[in-house]
């Protein structure tokens, strides 16, 4: 089916807007600019959905929600990858979004910058409803539908989800404490499994929401120093300088795979095994290696900033069995992990 045999979900923002759930379709060509990248037939995923790419030169065609969460799902089924929207998100460049080299003057706190996220999230869209909500001591950035979803929406949650604990993130600074941060979307699966040491949990099918101490909106919050953290952050995701650091940043997402070998590596980063090899060796690098510094960085990571049991930090790291991860965990740091942990705590 073709968008044009969809009327029914098509409309203009200024005659049903505040009736139905809709978003404005040109927000969905970023997913198409994404799935070509990847190599993939964006086309062929727009048309599942009954969409065209040419509707999307209409700024002023806004969709059924539905279909745009469909359409989302079906990019992140096309790829086969459950973490498409969460690596999606943390390439937004949301300096630009929220207008910060222009407007970033009237933003002074944490507080004002999340009041202005959720003001630009909700502008392209009425599906959801994004707020930010004080409850005494604990803060809450959230999104939430009124309206029921034939499936699971996991990738419009996990983007939006993963974009204000980004924001929070780098706004915040050395304040940020991830055992203090709580993520709760539909689908936890479309989320890295520690995410800057946040775990995210299992929600309702009605939005997202990320908890974390109200103190912090009180922050003093600096545009210039916020914009140098994003480019510095984006500037080492995308160094062409470094293969390591490339590799890194492409399997960070998938560190928890209990089957992420050298081979599955190549196959993430899009080159051939021995290709790949040849790369790092030219910086003294194996994918083996690799993979145990990252191993080790999220392991050490979690068990000095959360209280997550060892098994739990296990897990994500891709050891099924605690035994073997405390013996990979004692020849990467000379300590169990309960004795990182306490040594940590004593600092």
């Amino acid at each position: 089916m073709h968008c044009h045999d969809q009327n029914s979900f098509w409309s203009d923002m200024g005659e049903n807007m505040a009736g139905l759930p809709l978003i404005r379709l040109n927000t969905a060509m970023v997913v198409v600019v994404e799935l070509e990248k990847r190599g993939f037939s964006a086309d062929a995923v727009l048309e599942k959905s009954g969409l065209t790419r040419t509707a999307m030169d209409n700024p002023d065609t806004f969709i059924h929600a539905t279909v745009m969460y469909r359409f989302l799902e079906e990019a992140a089924a096309a790829t086969d990858d459950s973490l498409f929207f969460a690596k999606l998100a943390e390439g937004i460049d949301v300096t630009n979004w929220l207008n910060l080299q222009k407007n970033g003057g009237a933003l002074t706190t944490v507080g004002s910058l999340l009041t202005a996220f959720a003001v630009a999230a909700t502008e392209h869209s009425s599906s959801i409803q994004h707020s930010l909500v004080v409850h005494g001591k604990n803060a809450s950035f959230e999104g939430s539908r009124s309206f029921e979803t034939p499936f699971t929406p996991g990738q419009i949650d996990a983007y939006f989800a993963t974009l204000a604990v980004s924001t929070i993130r780098r706004a915040v600074g050395p304040v940020w404490k991830a055992d203090d941060v709580l993520i709760a979307v539909s689908d936890p699966k479309a989320i890295p499994q520690i995410f800057y040491g946040v775990t995210a949990l299992k929600g309702g099918n009605k939005g997202y929401r990320v908890n974390f101490p109200s103190i912090w909106l009180n922050e003093p919050f600096s545009p210039p120093a916020f914009v140098k953290k994003v480019d510095e952050e984006n500037d080492a995701r995308l160094a062409s300088g470094s293969i390591t650091a490339a590799v890194r940043q492409a399997v960070r997402p998938y560190i928890g795979e209990f089957d992420l070998s050298s081979k599955r590596v190549a196959e993430i980063c899009g080159m051939p095994h021995r290709t790949l090899s040849r790369k790092l060796a030219a910086e003294d690098q194996t994918i083996g290696n690799v993979l145990d510094q990252m191993k080790c960085d999220a392991a050490c990571h979690a068990l000095t900033d959360t209280s997550q049991k060892v098994t739990d930090v296990a897990d994500a790291v891709g050891y099924s069995d605690p035994t073997s991860f405390a013996r990979a965990f004692k020849r990467w740091t000379g300590k169990s992990p309960q004795s990182f942990r306490t040594a940590g705590a004593r600092r």
